[in-house]
């Protein structure tokens, strides 16, 4: 699953990531991945420590900013 967008509080990361709490406990193999730049606010720091609070952090992976596009069409995608 994937989150593209600014990680700022009207994007919801914390949501996300207590979503993909519930979905890796069903499905162990998952993977959430925030996509989009960190360097406009503290929010990246809050977020970030929200999924080591919920144990998620080999789960929840923040990427940077990405062109989607080219994610997408990456190995890293499919592997």
């Amino acid at each position: 699953m994937g989150l593209i967008g600014r990680i700022v509080p009207i994007k919801d990361i914390e949501t996300f990531s207590r979503a993909m709490r519930l979905v890796c406990s069903r499905i162990p193999l998952a993977e959430g991945w925030v996509i989009g730049p960190e360097e406009e606010n503290t929010q990246v720091r809050r977020s970030k420590n929200l999924v080591l609070q919920l144990g998620l952090q080999d789960k929840v992976k923040f990427l940077g900013f990405r062109r989607p596009e080219e994610l997408l069409l990456s190995s890293v995608f499919f592997a």
